[in-house]
This record gives C-alpha cells, sequence and structure tokens, in this order.
C-alpha cells in the first residue's frame, strides 16, 4: 500500500507515469547502500564491480562499497555550474574504470550531500541517457 501510495505521489509530482512495482522501500540509507553492494558483488571477466559515485558525497557510501569489494569511480562534480553532473567527466571515468572494475551502477544524490544543489530537469536527462547508453543501473538518492 505504501509503494502505490509513493508511485502516486511521483506520478503526480513529476506528471509521468511511474510504477509502485520498481519501488524499494529500505529502512535507511546504510541498508540500501549494502543490500545493493552486496546484490552487484559479482565479479565478470575476472573483474570486480564498480560504481560511479559523486565527489564531493558523503563517506557512508564509499564505506559500505569497500566492505562488499565493490570498486568506486569517483566523477567530480563541477562547481563552477552549480555542482552539476558532466557527461564528459561520467564518460572519461567510466573508460578508465573499466580497465580494472566492470562498472554495474551509477550513484547520483539529489538534492546533493554535502553541497545542496538540485539538478536541472536537463542535467538528469542526460544522466539517464547516458547510463541507458552504457547499461548502468542508477541508484538515486533523493533526500
Amino acid at each position: 500500500m505504501v509503494r502505490r501510495h509513493i508511485a502516486e505521489f511521483i506520478r503526480q509530482r513529476d506528471n509521468n507515469p511511474s510504477r509502485w512495482e520498481d519501488i524499494i522501500i529500505v529502512p535507511g540509507i546504510s541498508a540500501a547502500v549494502k543490500i545493493l553492494s552486496n546484490l552487484m558483488n559479482f565479479s565478470s571477466n575476472g573483474l570486480p564491480p564498480g560504481v560511479l559515485l559523486p565527489v564531493p558525497q558523503f563517506p557512508l557510501l564509499t564505506r559500505a562499497l569497500t566492505e562488499f569489494g565493490v570498486k568506486k569511480l569517483d566523477y567530480f562534480l563541477d562547481e563552477e555550474t552549480g555542482w552539476s553532473v558532466v557527461v564528459d567527466e561520467l564518460e572519461q571515468v567510466l573508460l578508465n574504470g573499466k580497465i580494472h572494475c566492470q562498472p554495474r551502477a551509477i550513484v547520483v544524490i539529489n538534492p546533493g550531500n554535502p553541497t545542496g544543489q538540485l539538478l536541472s530537469r536537463k542535467n538528469m536527462e542526460d544522466i539517464i541517457k547516458f547510463a541507458e547508453r552504457e547499461k548502468l543501473l542508477i541508484i538515486a538518492f533523493e533526500v
């Protein structure tokens, strides 16, 4: 019932469909990171899994990923443009990361923590297109 209400809220807020079946509720960010890290923690072609992480970000993510053997691939937010995500940066980090791990996901924090920035609609769309093109799971923390 709660997931249905959340899906309806998202549908009304974003004026887009939202499926309750795609919503997972967890008891806090620590549990979410541990569950996702554990699910992604399998090697492919002898390479460990990797996750693209924004910098700056809160250290809990790095700690939890490291605990499960997931390699972190830092991408730097652009302070000059209000801490936005730059797709060229993502592409370079992904390319370099594929040498030592199998990237499986990208973490997006919106609003940013600790920056407090809000990503623009275009920035979010660019991230979604990038993730789809590269077959990356989007892990979105929306506080």
